[in-house]
């Protein structure tokens, strides 16, 4: 039997919890294929923005609104938009 830490078992309820909070959706293929692009970039460069932020490299006071700045360049606005719209669409519009 393989040894598993309380930390490792908190984490994994922990992810359990944000897949429950995220419900799968299902995108066009219009939708997905714009996401696509969008996804890469935008992960990507919060990943590492993350990364610089965690380690002292970049300052979040000095360099938050640069960062979201950054975000609305690359159209998160719109990777938003498209994963409301696909939720909307099998969950419906409580608006």
């Amino acid at each position: 039997m393989q040894y598993v830490s309380p930390a490792s078992r908190r984490l994994r309820s922990f992810r359990n919890v944000l897949t429950r909070a995220l419900p799968p959706l299902v995108f066009t293929e219009e939708q997905a294929s714009e996401l696509s692009d969008l996804e890469v970039t935008i992960t990507d460069y919060v990943d590492q923005m993350n990364a610089r932020f965690i380690t002292g490299d970049a300052d979040i006071e000095n360099e938050w609104d640069t960062y979201v700045k950054t975000l609305d360049e690359m159209n998160l606005e719109r990777y938003i938009q498209i994963h409301q719209e696909a939720y909307d669409l099998k969950y419906g519009n409580n608006k």
